[in-house]
């Protein structure tokens, strides 16, 4: 039986950012759902248990942040993996620390975004620190 390709959740409010993450990822032969807000992203934990990367904008509009979407997305799958983003790395940080996974601070290039998650997938994590 053929080994499916990784599949990942990234969630942000900035549709390039969006766009340019997932051209980069499905290139590399990852399965990539997008999602515009945490809320979308919850329901699709809820209903894809095939995800193996949730990465998730910290500082977004709605009804939770990124913080908030890692720790509910953790209690209906503690596997899950989790990868941070933030062009407010240094602001966000020392408030809340929910130890899922490294921080990614944007803007991000495509050489940084590959490496860390790979990094993410194989387990080797530096938790809530800079890459």
């Amino acid at each position: 039986m053929p080994k499916h390709s990784p599949l990942i959740l990234i969630v942000d409010d900035d549709d390039q950012v969006l766009d340019s993450a997932e051209i980069v990822l499905t290139a590399l032969d990852y399965r990539v759902i997008p999602a515009t807000n945490a809320d979308a992203a919850l329901e699709i934990v809820k209903y894809y248990r095939g995800i193996d990367l949730l990465i998730t904008d910290i500082v977004m509009p709605g009804s939770m942040d990124g913080w908030e979407l890692a720790r509910r997305a953790k209690e209906i799958r503690s596997e899950l993996r989790v990868l941070y983003t933030s062009g407010f790395a240094s602001r966000a940080l020392p408030e809340r620390d929910a130890g899922y996974g490294p921080l990614l601070p944007k803007p991000w290039r495509a050489p940084e975004l590959v490496r860390t998650v790979h990094r993410s997938l194989r387990g080797a994590r530096r938790d809530l620190m800079p890459v």
